[in-house]
C-alpha cells in the first residue's frame, strides 16, 4: 500500500507544474490592463502605467513572468494583493476555515441522509420506500442550492427567527454559535449532496446485491442485515465514493453565491471580489489553491479505492 501511495505522490508532480502553468496563463484571457487599473483607471497617466507595468514584470516575456511567480509560489509566496495590499498566503489561511467548515457540515449532512437513503431505496428495488426515496433525491437534484439557501433564509431566519441569516462565529469563541451561523449553509449544500449521492449509492446496491457472492453468502446464511452492510455496501461504495470527493471539491471551491447570500467571508467571496476588481494575485493564489485541493481529493479517493478493493493497488 505505502508503494502504491508513492506511485500516486510521484505522478502528481508534473500534474501540479502544468496545473501552476495552465493558472498562470488564465490570467492573461482577462479583459482589460490591470496596469491601468492599479495606477489609476480610465484617468491613469501613460507614464504611471508604464512604471506599473514595469515594476510587476508585465513588460516582461510570458516564460519569465512564469519562472518568477513560480519561484515565489514554491516558496510559499502567492503574491500581494495589487489593490489591498495584502499578502494572498495570508487571507487565503484566514479566510479558509470558513469555507472548510461550509464543507465539512455539508458532507456529513451529505453522509448522514444519503447513506441510509441509498440503502433503503436500494436493498427494494420498484417498492414504495424506493419510489419516494428516489423521488426526493429528484426534487433535490432539480434544486439549486441558491435557491434552496434563499428559501432556507426565508423560512427559519425570516419567518420563524431560529437561526441566523448572515455572518460567522469561530468555533474557538463559541462552538454553538459556530453551529447555528453555518446550519443554513450547511441544509442548503447538503441536501443537494445527499440527493445526489443517495441516488449513486442506490444503482450501486441494486448491482451488488445481485452478485454470486451475494448469494453464497445468502446460501451460507449470513442475516440480512450482515449481507447489506458488511458484503453489499463495501462493493457498492466505489462509484458513490467518487461522487462523494468530487462533491467536497465543489463545496470547497463552489461557494461564492452562498458565501454572498450568508455574508460569510470565505474564499469564495475573496475570490469573486477579486475578478471584479482584477486583482490578479489574488485570482491566481486562489485559482491554485482550488486546483490542488480537487488534486489532494482526487489522490484521497484513489487512496481510498486502493484500501476497498487490492486488486486497484496491483495496476
Amino acid at each position: 500500500m505505502i508503494g502504491y501511495i508513492a506511485r500516486r505522490l510521484l505522478a502528481l508532480i508534473p500534474l501540479l507544474f502544468i496545473i501552476s502553468f495552465v493558472v498562470f496563463g488564465m490570467t492573461l484571457l482577462i479583459p482589460g490592463d490591470p496596469a491601468v487599473t492599479i495606477a489609476g483607471g480610465t484617468h491613469a497617466q501613460p507614464a504611471d502605467v508604464a512604471r506599473v507595468r514595469h515594476e510587476l514584470h508585465f513588460d516582461r516575456p510570458l516564460l519569465v513572468r512564469y519562472g518568477y511567480w513560480l519561484r515565489d509560489t514554491l516558496h510559499g509566496d502567492l503574491g500581494v494583493s495589487y489593490l489591498h495590499n495584502t499578502r494572498v498566503a495570508d487571507e487565503i489561511a484566514r479566510r479558509f476555515p470558513v469555507t472548510l467548515s461550509m464543507a465539512l457540515g455539508a458532507l456529513a449532512l451529505t453522509i448522514l441522509i444519503g447513506v441510509p437513503a441509498g440503502i433503503i431505496a436500494g436493498t427494494k428495488p420498484g417498492s414504495l420506500r424506493d419510489r419516494t426515496t428516489t423521488l426526493g433525491s429528484s426534487v433535490g437534484i432539480a434544486m439549486p442550492d441558491f435557491w434552496v439557501a434563499m428559501l432556507l433564509v426565508v423560512i427559519f431566519a425570516v419567518r420563524l427567527g431560529v437561526l441566523p441569516a448572515q455572518g460567522y462565529v469561530a468555533p474557538e469563541q463559541s462552538l454553538t454559535g459556530w453551529a447555528r451561523h453555518l446550519a443554513l449553509p450547511w441544509l442548503a449544500m447538503g441536501l443537494a449532496g445527499a440527493a445526489a449521492f443517495s441516488r449513486q449509492l442506490r444503482g450501486s446496491m441494486i448491482d451488488a446485491l445481485e452478485q454470486d457472492y451475494i448469494r453464497t453468502a445468502k446460501a451460507k446464511g449470513a442475516t440480512r442485515r450482515r449481507i447489506v452492510l458488511k458484503h453489499a455496501l463495501k462493493n457498492a461504495s466505489f462509484i458513490p465514493i467518487t461522487v462523494l470527493g468530487l462533491q467536497f471539491a465543489y463545496m470547497l471551491g463552489g461557494t461564492v453565491v452562498l458565501e454572498n447570500i450568508f455574508s460569510l467571508n470565505g474564499i469564495g467571496r475573496y475570490y469573486f471580489t477579486a475578478l471584479v476588481e482584477k486583482d490578479i494575485p489574488v485570482i491566481q493564489g486562489v485559482t491554485l489553491f482550488v486546483a490542488i485541493t480537487f488534486v489532494v481529493i482526487n489522490l484521497a479517493i484513489d487512496i481510498a479505492y486502493g484500501f476497498l478493493n487490492p486488486k486497484v493497488r496491483l495496476s
